[in-house]
Protein backbone atom coordinates (compact mmCIF):
# COMPACT_ATOMS: atom_id res chain seq x y z
CA UNK A 1 0.00 0.00 0.00
CA UNK A 2 1.25 3.48 -0.84
CA UNK A 3 2.39 5.42 2.22
CA UNK A 4 1.46 9.11 2.28
CA UNK A 5 1.94 12.07 4.58
CA UNK A 6 -1.04 14.46 4.60
CA UNK A 7 -0.15 16.90 7.37
CA UNK A 8 -3.19 18.64 8.83
CA UNK A 9 -6.53 18.98 7.06
CA UNK A 10 -8.11 22.42 6.83
CA UNK A 11 -11.18 23.20 8.92
CA UNK A 12 -14.36 23.85 6.95
CA UNK A 13 -13.09 22.22 3.73
CA UNK A 14 -13.98 18.64 2.86
CA UNK A 15 -11.05 16.30 2.60
CA UNK A 16 -10.67 13.96 -0.36
CA UNK A 17 -13.32 11.21 -0.44
CA UNK A 18 -10.47 8.79 -1.17
CA UNK A 19 -9.37 9.32 2.43
CA UNK A 20 -12.74 8.32 3.91
CA UNK A 21 -11.52 4.84 4.99
CA UNK A 22 -8.65 6.50 6.86
CA UNK A 23 -10.34 9.58 8.33
CA UNK A 24 -14.01 8.52 8.40
CA UNK A 25 -17.10 10.68 8.50
CA UNK A 26 -17.01 11.93 4.90
CA UNK A 27 -20.44 13.18 3.85
CA UNK A 28 -21.95 15.91 1.70
CA UNK A 29 -25.66 16.49 2.17
CA UNK A 30 -25.71 18.35 -1.13
CA UNK A 31 -24.66 15.27 -3.11
CA UNK A 32 -26.86 12.32 -2.06
CA UNK A 33 -25.85 9.99 -4.89
CA UNK A 34 -22.14 10.57 -4.36
CA UNK A 35 -22.52 9.73 -0.69
CA UNK A 36 -23.99 6.41 -1.84
CA UNK A 37 -21.04 5.89 -4.17
CA UNK A 38 -18.33 6.33 -1.55
CA UNK A 39 -19.98 3.81 0.77
CA UNK A 40 -18.14 1.28 -1.34
CA UNK A 41 -14.84 2.78 -0.19
CA UNK A 42 -14.43 0.57 2.84
CA UNK A 43 -10.76 -0.41 2.56
CA UNK A 44 -7.98 2.21 2.67
CA UNK A 45 -6.32 3.13 -0.61
CA UNK A 46 -3.40 4.82 1.12
CA UNK A 47 -1.57 4.27 4.39
CA UNK A 48 -1.22 7.60 6.22
CA UNK A 49 2.04 8.03 8.12
CA UNK A 50 2.82 10.68 10.74
CA UNK A 51 6.43 11.21 9.71
CA UNK A 52 6.97 12.37 6.14
CA UNK A 53 10.40 10.75 6.10
CA UNK A 54 8.65 7.35 6.02
CA UNK A 55 6.18 8.33 3.29
CA UNK A 56 6.37 7.39 -0.39
CA UNK A 57 4.64 10.66 -1.26
CA UNK A 58 3.24 13.79 0.27
CA UNK A 59 -0.50 14.00 -0.43
CA UNK A 60 -2.54 17.20 -0.32
CA UNK A 61 -5.72 15.96 1.42
CA UNK A 62 -8.11 18.41 -0.26
CA UNK A 63 -9.19 18.88 -3.86
CA UNK A 64 -6.79 21.29 -5.51
CA UNK A 65 -9.27 23.89 -6.70
CA UNK A 66 -10.85 24.05 -3.24
CA UNK A 67 -7.58 25.26 -1.74
CA UNK A 68 -5.64 26.75 -4.68
CA UNK A 69 -5.77 30.25 -3.16
CA UNK A 70 -4.48 29.05 0.21
CA UNK A 71 -0.90 29.62 -0.85
CA UNK A 72 0.56 29.21 2.62
CA UNK A 73 -1.00 25.78 3.02
CA UNK A 74 0.20 24.63 -0.40
CA UNK A 75 3.66 26.05 0.16
CA UNK A 76 4.06 23.95 3.30
CA UNK A 77 3.82 20.81 1.14
CA UNK A 78 6.11 22.13 -1.56
CA UNK A 79 8.72 23.16 0.99
CA UNK A 80 8.81 19.67 2.53
CA UNK A 81 8.82 18.12 -0.95
CA UNK A 82 11.92 20.09 -1.90
CA UNK A 83 13.59 19.31 1.41
CA UNK A 84 13.12 15.53 1.33
CA UNK A 85 12.98 15.15 -2.46
CA UNK A 86 9.60 13.40 -2.56
CA UNK A 87 6.76 14.12 -4.95
CA UNK A 88 3.41 15.61 -3.98
CA UNK A 89 0.17 13.87 -4.99
CA UNK A 90 -2.43 16.42 -6.08
CA UNK A 91 -6.08 15.59 -6.82
CA UNK A 92 -8.48 17.50 -9.03
CA UNK A 93 -11.88 15.79 -8.88
CA UNK A 94 -13.75 18.74 -10.36
CA UNK A 95 -15.17 19.57 -13.78
CA UNK A 96 -12.39 22.08 -14.38
CA UNK A 97 -9.81 21.68 -17.11
CA UNK A 98 -7.71 24.63 -15.95
CA UNK A 99 -3.97 24.19 -15.82
CA UNK A 100 -2.47 22.95 -12.56
CA UNK A 101 1.12 24.13 -12.22
CA UNK A 102 2.67 22.89 -9.00
CA UNK A 103 6.29 21.85 -8.46
CA UNK A 104 7.39 18.21 -8.24
CA UNK A 105 3.83 16.85 -8.35
CA UNK A 106 1.85 13.94 -9.73
CA UNK A 107 -1.60 15.27 -10.59
CA UNK A 108 -4.66 13.01 -10.66
CA UNK A 109 -7.58 14.33 -12.70
CA UNK A 110 -10.89 12.92 -13.92
CA UNK A 111 -11.20 15.40 -16.78
CA UNK A 112 -8.72 16.59 -19.37
CA UNK A 113 -8.41 17.08 -23.12
CA UNK A 114 -5.87 14.86 -24.81
CA UNK A 115 -4.21 17.84 -26.45
CA UNK A 116 -3.70 19.47 -23.03
CA UNK A 117 -2.59 16.46 -21.01
CA UNK A 118 0.69 17.05 -19.18
CA UNK A 119 3.32 14.39 -18.56
CA UNK A 120 2.72 14.51 -14.81
CA UNK A 121 -1.07 14.14 -15.09
CA UNK A 122 -2.82 10.78 -14.55
CA UNK A 123 -6.46 10.33 -15.51
CA UNK A 124 -8.48 8.51 -12.87
CA UNK A 125 -12.04 7.10 -13.06
CA UNK A 126 -15.05 8.73 -11.44
CA UNK A 127 -16.15 7.40 -8.07
CA UNK A 128 -19.55 5.76 -8.58
CA UNK A 129 -21.85 3.24 -6.97
CA UNK A 130 -21.83 -0.34 -8.26
CA UNK A 131 -24.97 -0.46 -10.41
CA UNK A 132 -24.61 -4.17 -11.22
CA UNK A 133 -24.88 -5.02 -7.54
CA UNK A 134 -27.42 -2.34 -6.63
CA UNK A 135 -29.88 -3.20 -9.40
CA UNK A 136 -29.00 -6.90 -9.75
CA UNK A 137 -28.33 -6.43 -13.44
CA UNK A 138 -28.01 -9.21 -15.98
CA UNK A 139 -26.56 -9.25 -19.52
CA UNK A 140 -28.98 -8.58 -22.35
CA UNK A 141 -29.58 -10.68 -25.45
CA UNK A 142 -29.09 -9.12 -28.87
CA UNK A 143 -32.32 -8.12 -30.59
CA UNK A 144 -33.05 -6.90 -34.11
CA UNK A 145 -32.64 -3.23 -33.22
CA UNK A 146 -30.53 -1.87 -30.37
CA UNK A 147 -32.19 0.01 -27.55
CA UNK A 148 -30.15 3.13 -26.77
CA UNK A 149 -30.69 4.34 -23.21
CA UNK A 150 -30.12 7.70 -21.58
CA UNK A 151 -31.32 9.21 -18.31
CA UNK A 152 -30.13 12.64 -17.26
CA UNK A 153 -29.81 16.30 -18.02
CA UNK A 154 -30.18 16.75 -21.74
CA UNK A 155 -32.41 19.76 -22.31
CA UNK A 156 -32.21 23.44 -21.39
CA UNK A 157 -34.97 24.70 -19.10
CA UNK A 158 -35.96 28.37 -18.78
CA UNK A 159 -35.06 31.42 -20.85
CA UNK A 160 -32.20 32.44 -18.56
CA UNK A 161 -30.58 29.02 -18.94
CA UNK A 162 -31.03 29.12 -22.71
CA UNK A 163 -29.35 32.52 -23.01
CA UNK A 164 -26.48 31.36 -20.82
CA UNK A 165 -26.14 28.19 -22.91
CA UNK A 166 -26.09 30.19 -26.16
CA UNK A 167 -23.49 32.68 -24.95
CA UNK A 168 -21.18 29.97 -23.58
CA UNK A 169 -21.23 27.79 -26.66
CA UNK A 170 -21.10 30.44 -29.37
CA UNK A 171 -17.54 31.31 -28.35
CA UNK A 172 -16.32 27.75 -27.83
CA UNK A 173 -15.09 25.58 -30.66
CA UNK A 174 -14.76 21.86 -31.32
CA UNK A 175 -14.63 19.56 -28.30
CA UNK A 176 -14.51 22.50 -25.87
CA UNK A 177 -18.24 23.18 -26.14
CA UNK A 178 -20.35 22.30 -23.11
CA UNK A 179 -21.40 18.70 -22.63
CA UNK A 180 -25.07 19.71 -22.84
CA UNK A 181 -24.39 20.92 -26.41
CA UNK A 182 -23.27 17.45 -27.48
CA UNK A 183 -25.98 15.74 -25.44
CA UNK A 184 -28.70 17.76 -27.14
CA UNK A 185 -27.33 16.90 -30.58
CA UNK A 186 -26.91 13.20 -29.76
CA UNK A 187 -30.38 12.91 -28.22
CA UNK A 188 -31.95 14.65 -31.19
CA UNK A 189 -30.38 12.10 -33.53
CA UNK A 190 -31.62 9.18 -31.43
CA UNK A 191 -35.11 10.60 -30.92
CA UNK A 192 -35.67 11.11 -34.66
CA UNK A 193 -34.08 7.87 -35.82
CA UNK A 194 -35.85 4.86 -37.27
CA UNK A 195 -32.63 2.85 -37.21
CA UNK A 196 -32.53 2.37 -33.43
CA UNK A 197 -34.99 2.02 -30.59
CA UNK A 198 -34.75 4.40 -27.69
CA UNK A 199 -35.20 4.41 -23.93
CA UNK A 200 -34.67 8.09 -23.13
CA UNK A 201 -35.52 9.99 -19.97
CA UNK A 202 -34.35 13.51 -20.77
CA UNK A 203 -34.39 15.94 -17.87
CA UNK A 204 -34.18 19.72 -17.77
CA UNK A 205 -32.24 19.64 -14.51
CA UNK A 206 -28.99 18.27 -13.12
CA UNK A 207 -29.59 15.35 -10.74
CA UNK A 208 -26.25 15.30 -8.95
CA UNK A 209 -26.90 18.18 -6.53
CA UNK A 210 -29.82 18.66 -4.18
CA UNK A 211 -30.18 22.32 -5.22
CA UNK A 212 -30.91 21.35 -8.83
CA UNK A 213 -32.67 18.00 -8.33
CA UNK A 214 -36.32 18.72 -9.12
CA UNK A 215 -37.80 15.39 -7.98
CA UNK A 216 -37.31 13.24 -4.85
CA UNK A 217 -33.86 11.67 -5.00
CA UNK A 218 -35.28 8.17 -4.38
CA UNK A 219 -37.43 8.56 -7.49
CA UNK A 220 -34.50 9.94 -9.48
CA UNK A 221 -32.32 6.99 -8.50
CA UNK A 222 -35.00 4.42 -9.30
CA UNK A 223 -35.64 5.91 -12.73
CA UNK A 224 -31.92 6.05 -13.39
CA UNK A 225 -31.34 2.39 -12.52
CA UNK A 226 -34.38 1.24 -14.51
CA UNK A 227 -33.12 3.17 -17.51
CA UNK A 228 -29.82 1.26 -17.51
CA UNK A 229 -31.66 -2.02 -17.02
CA UNK A 230 -33.89 -1.35 -20.02
CA UNK A 231 -31.19 -0.54 -22.57
CA UNK A 232 -28.64 -2.39 -24.70
CA UNK A 233 -26.33 0.55 -25.32
CA UNK A 234 -25.81 3.47 -22.92
CA UNK A 235 -25.33 6.90 -24.48
CA UNK A 236 -22.37 8.49 -22.67
CA UNK A 237 -21.54 12.14 -23.31
CA UNK A 238 -19.30 14.45 -21.33
CA UNK A 239 -20.62 16.90 -18.75
CA UNK A 240 -19.09 20.27 -17.94
CA UNK A 241 -15.76 18.52 -17.53
CA UNK A 242 -14.33 16.48 -20.38
CA UNK A 243 -15.39 13.14 -18.97
CA UNK A 244 -18.62 11.19 -18.55
CA UNK A 245 -19.69 9.78 -15.20
CA UNK A 246 -22.35 7.82 -17.09
CA UNK A 247 -19.57 6.07 -19.04
CA UNK A 248 -18.23 4.48 -15.84
CA UNK A 249 -21.77 3.79 -14.63
CA UNK A 250 -22.50 1.96 -17.88
CA UNK A 251 -19.43 -0.23 -17.42
CA UNK A 252 -20.36 -0.97 -13.82
CA UNK A 253 -23.83 -2.01 -15.04
CA UNK A 254 -22.35 -4.32 -17.66
CA UNK A 255 -23.73 -2.21 -20.48
CA UNK A 256 -21.92 -1.22 -23.67
CA UNK A 257 -21.34 2.55 -23.74
CA UNK A 258 -21.91 4.62 -26.86
CA UNK A 259 -19.09 7.00 -26.05
CA UNK A 260 -18.99 10.41 -27.72
CA UNK A 261 -15.27 11.13 -27.84
CA UNK A 262 -14.53 14.82 -27.31
CA UNK A 263 -10.72 14.50 -27.32
CA UNK A 264 -11.03 12.50 -24.10
CA UNK A 265 -8.33 10.67 -22.19
CA UNK A 266 -9.47 7.50 -20.45
CA UNK A 267 -7.82 5.86 -17.42
CA UNK A 268 -5.31 3.07 -17.95
CA UNK A 269 -5.30 3.31 -21.73
CA UNK A 270 -1.99 1.41 -21.69
CA UNK A 271 -3.66 -1.53 -19.93
CA UNK A 272 -7.22 -1.59 -21.33
CA UNK A 273 -8.40 -1.94 -24.93
CA UNK A 274 -11.56 0.11 -24.50
CA UNK A 275 -12.78 -0.58 -28.01
CA UNK A 276 -13.36 -4.21 -27.04
CA UNK A 277 -16.32 -3.18 -24.87
CA UNK A 278 -17.58 0.19 -26.09
CA UNK A 279 -18.63 1.94 -29.27
CA UNK A 280 -16.47 5.06 -29.63
CA UNK A 281 -17.83 7.82 -31.85
CA UNK A 282 -15.87 10.97 -32.62
CA UNK A 283 -17.83 14.13 -31.77
CA UNK A 284 -17.34 15.26 -35.38
CA UNK A 285 -19.46 12.28 -36.45
CA UNK A 286 -22.35 13.02 -34.12
CA UNK A 287 -24.67 13.86 -37.02
CA UNK A 288 -24.29 10.24 -38.17
CA UNK A 289 -24.76 8.83 -34.68
CA UNK A 290 -27.74 6.59 -35.36
CA UNK A 291 -26.28 5.23 -38.61
CA UNK A 292 -22.98 4.38 -36.92
CA UNK A 293 -24.85 2.61 -34.11
CA UNK A 294 -27.00 0.68 -36.60
CA UNK A 295 -23.95 -0.40 -38.62
CA UNK A 296 -22.16 -1.51 -35.47
CA UNK A 297 -25.21 -3.49 -34.33
CA UNK A 298 -25.58 -5.24 -37.67
CA UNK A 299 -21.95 -6.38 -37.67
CA UNK A 300 -21.73 -7.94 -34.21
CA UNK A 301 -23.11 -11.37 -33.42
CA UNK A 302 -25.20 -12.21 -30.36
CA UNK A 303 -22.15 -13.93 -28.88
CA UNK A 304 -19.96 -10.87 -29.48
CA UNK A 305 -22.54 -8.58 -27.87
CA UNK A 306 -22.65 -10.81 -24.80
CA UNK A 307 -18.84 -10.84 -24.64
CA UNK A 308 -18.72 -7.03 -24.84
CA UNK A 309 -21.05 -6.78 -21.84
CA UNK A 310 -18.93 -9.23 -19.87
CA UNK A 311 -15.77 -7.31 -20.74
CA UNK A 312 -17.41 -4.00 -19.80
CA UNK A 313 -18.29 -5.31 -16.37
CA UNK A 314 -14.86 -6.90 -15.94
CA UNK A 315 -13.12 -3.63 -16.89
CA UNK A 316 -15.04 -1.79 -14.20
CA UNK A 317 -14.61 -4.45 -11.55
CA UNK A 318 -10.91 -5.16 -12.12
CA UNK A 319 -9.60 -1.78 -13.31
CA UNK A 320 -12.02 1.16 -13.06
CA UNK A 321 -13.61 0.63 -9.68
CA UNK A 322 -11.70 3.33 -7.77
CA UNK A 323 -10.16 0.84 -5.32
CA UNK A 324 -9.10 -1.49 -8.14
CA UNK A 325 -7.65 1.44 -10.09
CA UNK A 326 -5.19 2.36 -7.36
CA UNK A 327 -4.16 -1.27 -6.89
CA UNK A 328 -3.46 -1.51 -10.63
CA UNK A 329 -1.35 1.65 -10.75
CA UNK A 330 0.44 1.17 -7.43
CA UNK A 331 3.65 -0.25 -8.87
CA UNK A 332 3.81 2.33 -11.65
CA UNK A 333 3.13 5.14 -9.19
CA UNK A 334 5.87 3.99 -6.83
CA UNK A 335 8.28 4.01 -9.75
CA UNK A 336 7.67 7.77 -10.01
CA UNK A 337 9.03 8.40 -6.50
Amino acid sequence: MIKVYIGKTLDGISYLPLLKPNLGGWKKESRPFFDKAIKGLSEPIFEIVDDYNYADFLLIPHEYFAIEKNLGYLESFFKISKEIKKKVLVFDMSDFDKEISVPNAVVFRMAQYRGRLKENEIIMPAIIGDIWEEKKMEPRKKTQKPIVSFCGWGEIGGLKQKIKFFLKNIIKRGPFKQGIYFRKKALRMIERSKLVNKNLLVRTFYSGHKNTLAIPHEQARSEFLNNFDGGDLALSVKGDGNYSVRFYEALSAGRVPVFIDTDCVLPLENKLNYDEFMLRIDYKEINRLDQIIADFWQKISPEEFLEMQIKARRAYNDFLNISSFFKVIEADLLNLK
